[in-house]
């Protein structure tokens, strides 16, 4: 999967077998926009047919994990909400190669959910998750 097939948001690097999928929106701690939810199962398919990429790392960029879903985005009904959001973090939750999010920083709301489909949560020292401190 090349770099320039993720939407705005998203940066893909693969070394050694392993895979890094930062999302990357630090002037918004990382708030996803609708475009990143609805790509994220290709997304997700395509580094499951990676046979380069043996295991995936979720992160953020600029010291935080996600602040969730971007607020700007949020102007929908609930069922188109959840349209979108579910299935890509179904799409985490189920894709073959093992998957760990490495979390510093905020990690709420969506953010937490991503986080949560991940097989391995790995958190550094003053995470915080939904406005409580890990340390």
């Amino acid at each position: 999967m090349s770099d320039h097939a993720l939407v705005e948001g998203f940066e893909l690097t693969v070394s050694g077998g392993i895979g890094t999928l930062v999302l990357s929106r630090p002037s918004k701690r990382n708030a996803l926009s609708r475009e990143m939810w609805l790509a994220l199962p290709d997304i997700m398919a395509a580094i499951d047919a990676d046979p380069g990429i043996e295991v995936l790392v979720l992160t953020g960029a600029g010291g935080h994990f996600s602040a969730g879903s971007d607020i700007g985005d949020l102007n929908v009904p609930l069922a188109d909400f959840w349209a979108a959001n579910a299935p890509a973090e179904e799409a985490l939750a189920s894709v073959d190669v093992p998957t760990i999010a490495a979390i510093e920083g905020n990690c709420v709301g969506g953010g937490t959910e991503l986080a949560a489909a991940c097989d391995v949560r790995i958190a550094a020292p003053g995470t915080i998750y939904g406005g409580r401190s890990t340390g």
